[in-house]
Parts: structure tokens; sequence; C-alpha cells
């Protein structure tokens, strides 16, 4: 598991290849427990509730993760904003996420389908591998953007 999986940590090389950097909070999916006693890792606007809550992590916390950078990739803005890090962790773990398609409309409903499901606030009900999301996402139509590119600042 990665653990602070976010924009700043994932890389697009020339030939589109994704290259994810920065391991240093990251721990085997063997591991128990937080880094420290009762302290939580990550970067707030993409943490999953069980990681805000310091509960049980595991690979479907990235799965949260990569689906709450697809929808800052595709409307421009991360699910949840607020004026401190625990008022956005506290929006992770109760608040419903917007739609992806009330910011841009343009989006594909199969790519609002796929995002929502990464981000369901109980990990039981996400992608429980990123290979399902992976095939979930190549079974879809391939849907055409029709839009202007959203703009990603970091």
């Amino acid at each position: 598991m990665h653990r602070d999986l976010k924009p700043a940590n994932v890389l697009l090389a020339g030939d589109r290849t994704v290259k994810i950097i920065d391991f240093g909070i990251a721990r085997p999916l063997t591991e128990a427990g937080m880094t420290a006693t009762n302290m939580v890792v990550g970067t707030p606007e993409y943490m999953a509730p069980e990681q805000v809550r310091g509960g049980h992590v595991d690979a479907r916390t990235d799965i949260y993760a990569l689906g709450a950078m697809l929808y800052h990739a595709l409307t421009g803005r991360p699910p949840f904003a607020a004026p401190s890090p625990i008022a956005l962790g506290l929006a992770h773990c109760q608040d419903p996420v917007p739609a992806p398609r009330l910011l841009r409309p343009d989006i594909p409903v199969e790519w609002e389908t796929l995002i929502l499901r990464a981000l369901e606030k109980d990990p039981s009900r996400r992608f429980q591998t990123a290979a399902e999301l992976r095939e979930v996402f190549r079974a879809s139509e391939a849907p055409t953007w029709h839009g202007p590119a959203p703009t990603v600042r970091v």
C-alpha cells in the first residue's frame, strides 16, 4: 500500500507510462498498524475514511485515493474542500461525494460511475482490487471526452 496517493506522487512519462513516487509512508499489506501511535498519515484531500479514522487500511484505501485523484483530474478540484485538515477528514467520513457531473456535465456517465464506486465510504462497496477497477474500466464503452481538458492544480 502506498497510503499517500495524490497528484504530486503520480508522474506521467513521455511514453504515457504512469510512475508512482514517494513511498515514504508506504507499507506492505501484511504489516499491521499505523506509522506511529495514534498518528494518521497521508494527504487529507485524498484520504479514505478508514485512514482518516486511523482504522484498518488495505489496498482499497489506495483505491479510494485513486478515485479522489480521478475526481480531481476530471472536475478540476478534489471531491471535498474544507477550512482545516480535520474538517476535510470529517467530510471524507460523513459527507456524500458530490457527483462529478454536477461540476462537469460533459464527463461521461461511465467515468462518473467508476469514480463514485472508488469513493464509496465503505471499503466493501469499493473496487476490491486495482485489477477489478481496471477490468471495469476496460469493459466500459471507452467513452469519448467531448469537453475541454480540465486543469488540475496541485
